[in-house]
């Protein structure tokens, strides 16, 4: 029955995705769209992947930092291909966390601790989420372009102020003797234990002070280049809206396109960017234009995760002819 399930999921997901793709298309069209991906310069369109590129690294380089502090050190050279393995992988899996699963397991083959990956990968994806939320949050509340009442106002600023207070609330000495009175509690199970265990290990993190703050900014840096790259290829091909509209606009993109709801966030990511833009008086083409050329830089500067499975089943091949 959980296997009927799991396939009954996957697809609903890739009919969800179908349907956005679909309903974008017949909303929109192609044609105008498809001119202004054409016409934008190459030179713009290499630089736009070369940055997606440099973000990816500096993904792998935070979660690198945050593996360090556990009990399952490695050098970055191993760890960057595992990373641009999940981030490939990331584009065709069923949810936005295949591509964690997918480095996780690929690091796990190779000896290191489950718990101290996942609770790593939790981290990492925590402070990426706050980072993000922050960034549009704040972004949207000094943008001219967002028109926003009282309420909506009050709403953003205590969203800002709740994603940056609790993380920091389950880091407070009360919470970790909480989880420590789990753990003792339930000291004799399997599955609550090891979840317990990966909070804690997520919590041990406050002993750590300096890699957080360097994942923290790490996190920011990446955030600016991916929303910089969309104003470089809005500015491309006529979207006249300013850097810091893109900030408050990306942002929500981001959030949407993690929802499990879809193939890699295809549809989701491209119909919500479609619908920010229009309601701040974007050509709905121009918009479409947009979507289609920053999934072509994703899936570009993505492309090395396929030479590392490439190059597991080269291994594979060798060992197997080798007598």
């Amino acid at each position: 029955m959980t296997a009927y399930r799991h396939i009954f999921l996957i697809l609903a997901k890739v009919a969800v995705t179908s349907a956005l793709v679909y309903w974008l298309y017949v909303q929109m069209g192609t044609g105008a769209a498809l001119e202004a991906v054409t016409g934008i310069g190459s030179g713009r369109l290499l630089l736009a992947v070369g940055l997606h590129c440099m973000v990816f690294i500096l993904s792998a380089l935070r979660w690198w930092l945050l593996l360090s502090t556990t009990n399952a050190p490695l050098p970055f050279s191993r760890a960057l291909p595992s990373y641009y393995l999940g981030v490939f992988l990331n584009n065709f899996l069923p949810t936005s966390m295949g591509g964690d699963v997918a480095r996780i397991v690929h690091l796990r083959l190779r000896g290191l601790s489950t718990k101290a990956l996942i609770g790593s990968a939790l981290v990492d994806r925590i402070i990426g989420l706050t980072v993000i939320i922050t960034i549009g949050a704040f972004s949207a509340l000094a943008s001219p372009t967002i028109p926003l009442g009282a309420d909506k106002v009050t709403a953003l600023a205590f969203l800002a102020l709740a994603v940056l207070v609790t993380p920091l609330l389950l880091m407070t000495p009360r919470a970790v003797r909480l989880v420590n009175r789990f753990a003792e509690r339930y000291r004799g199970t399997r599955i609550r234990r090891a979840i317990i265990e990966i909070v804690g290990l997520c919590q041990s993190y406050r002993r750590a002070k300096p890699v957080l703050l360097a994942a923290y900014g790490i996190t920011v840096l990446m955030q600016c280049i991916v929303i910089f790259i969309y104003f470089l290829l809005g500015n491309g091909i006529g979207v006249g809206l300013t850097l810091l509209t893109y900030f408050a606009v990306i942002p929500l993109v981001f959030v949407a396109a993690s929802l499990p709801i879809s193939i890699g966030g295809l549809g989701v990511r491209e119909g919500v960017l479609v619908g920010m833009l229009v309601a701040a008086r974007v050509d709905g083409q121009l918009a479409l234009g947009l979507s289609i050329l920053y999934l072509l830089v994703l899936w570009t500067a993505s492309l090395p995760g396929a030479l590392v499975i490439l190059a597991g089943a080269l291994t594979r091949r060798r060992d197997r002819n080798t007598p």
